[in-house]
């Protein structure tokens, strides 16, 4: 078996994990397994993924206690049998040559990881479309593997319009003995698949980048990522200082980066605690803005090397702003919402 397909699922909804594998069953390659890791769903939803393990004969069901999303891939890894593993989200699909093309590339050019390209939809019935590929194959071997380390931060790669190339651990494969070597930090409950990622880089020999449209990324509204968070600051502080440690913050392009990095996590800080928190929230504001990660936001560093929207973006931080911006926006929103509905 040339590759093992792992989705970590817990309390997924019926439709969102059937429209997944529908979309694994319609890959024009076929050698493969999926592997279901149940992280300890309630009783309903373990009998949808039930139900959905009798799909195909090479879908394989696991079950565990409740121990994340981590824990649930690292058990994938360590059960499954291809030469090759991808990881897909089971509230997300894919193109139907994901499979083929990631697997021809592999083969090709003997190549520790294959990355393909994402879209992401905030519909769950879009299907997926290949329209607008260019199939273009660019190899990093060695100290080239670096220069990748930026995307999985905070810049995006993407010829194509659109197309993007994903932070997280979907879209590509990875060869089944480093997987095995570089199992997620349970540790982390966000920022693991960076963690993951750099680590993966530092130990390839080569990486292939395919210009192709293989996985479609939901925007799931009930994720958990979107939730309300109450350690959202430790959360993010401990993320972001173990990504530091995997990065040569002397490189520019890293260090540029890695403050992108932080300001996404500074977003996600306010649209997933500090919105809730109204006044009180005063003093976690202010350690946001006086203290490490956060304050590499504005530095003269950053200013120097980053583009007009995080420039103004950077201003915002420094004038205290920021939280005002956003609070603006989340209200704006809100009310284009209802006009709507």
């Amino acid at each position: 078996m040339y590759l093992s397909a792992i989705i970590p699922c817990y309390n997924i909804d019926k439709k969102l994990i059937e429209r997944c594998i529908a979309s694994i069953l319609k890959q024009t390659y076929s050698d493969y397994e999926i592997i279901m890791v149940d992280d300890g769903s309630d009783a309903i939803h373990g009998e949808f993924l039930t139900d959905a393990a009798q799909l195909d004969s090479r879908i394989r069901l696991i079950r565990q206690e409740n121990r994340g999303v981590s824990a649930a891939r690292n058990t994938g890894v360590t059960q499954a049998a291809g030469e090759y593993i991808t990881f897909i989200d089971a509230d997300d699909v894919l193109t139907a040559s994901f499979f083929e093309e990631a697997v021809s590339t592999a083969k090709t050019c003997a190549a520790d990881i294959v990355m393909g390209m994402n879209r992401t939809t905030y519909s769950m019935d879009t299907e997926p479309s290949e329209t607008d590929c260019s199939h273009k194959v660019r190899v990093f071997e060695h100290d080239q593997i670096k220069d990748i380390k930026k995307w999985m931060l905070g810049r995006v790669y993407g010829h194509l319009e659109g197309t993007y190339l994903g932070q997280g651990p979907w879209n590509r494969l990875i060869r089944r003995q480093l997987a095995i070597d570089t199992l997620f930090d349970e540790r982390f409950p966000i920022g693991e698949d960076i963690v993951w990622n750099l680590q993966l880089l530092k130990k390839a020999d080569k990486v292939c980048i395919v210009d192709s449209v293989w996985y479609i990324y939901y925007v799931n509204p009930t994720s958990s990522s979107r939730k309300y968070r109450e350690n959202a600051i430790k959360e993010s502080c401990d993320s972001l200082e173990e990504i530091a440690k995997h990065l040569d913050l002397d490189d520019d392009e890293q260090y540029v980066s890695y403050c992108y990095r932080c300001w996404g996590d500074l977003k996600r800080i306010y649209h997933c605690y500090l919105c809730y928190q109204g006044k009180n929230a005063a003093k976690q504001k202010k350690d946001l803005f006086n203290h490490a990660p956060w304050n590499v936001l504005s530095s003269k560093r950053f200013k120097k090397l980053c583009d007009f929207k995080h420039c103004f973006m950077r201003y915002l931080y420094v004038t205290r702003l920021v939280f005002v911006f956003y609070r603006s926006k989340r209200m704006i929103g809100q009310v284009l919402h209802k006009s709507k509905s």
